[in-house]
């Protein structure tokens, strides 16, 4: 199951090192996830690409993200629909050992400099802090809630996570 987590924050990572964005001006745009799953402003109107990922069961993994740049900087959030028969009762260990598979790939120390559990409205999330291999300032926060794994990545040297984060709402 952990491969699945992992699957997940090494797309993104792919994502953060070669996909084409959309470049951002200054007005803020709010943006409804796949079936009104979520909305969040970004900094633009986002891309939006899909994947399916298949389980060892089977089972498919749906993945919808959604991509804006301004200037340097990076905003990518994301759902995951995860199959049933996925048990994501662990999501702690989880997501400890997600954030760890996928720091070599993204991070320029290997690993990310800080990873803080939470709730937000009452559902449990993760935080990882660090610096890429270009040298920027990494925060992803990924939040469950039943079968679904919200995720949200920033990369950049400016300071517009807080807003970002902060405007995320999960139905």
């Amino acid at each position: 199951m952990n491969k699945s987590f992992a699957a997940i924050i090494a797309l993104l990572a792919g994502i953060l090192l070669c996909a084409p964005l959309v470049m951002a001006g200054a007005e803020w745009h709010t943006v409804t996830g796949h079936d009104g799953a979520f909305t969040v402003e970004m900094p633009s109107a986002p891309r939006h690409v899909t994947d399916v990922e298949k389980t060892e069961t089977g089972g498919a993994i749906l993945k919808h993200f959604y991509l804006a740049r301004r200037g340097a900087e990076l905003f990518v959030a994301s759902v995951a629909i995860y199959p049933a028969e996925l048990d994501l009762s662990q999501f702690r260990p989880l997501m400890q050992r997600a954030l760890e598979a996928v720091g070599p790939e993204m991070l320029a120390s290997g690993k990310w400099d800080t990873i803080t559990f939470f709730h937000h409205h009452g559902y449990p999330g993760v935080s990882g802090i660090g610096v890429t291999k270009d040298g920027n300032s990494a925060r992803l926060v990924v939040i469950q809630k039943g079968n679904k794994a919200y995720s949200m990545l920033h990369t950049g040297t400016g300071r517009d996570f807080q807003r970002f984060f902060e405007t995320l709402r999960i139905r």
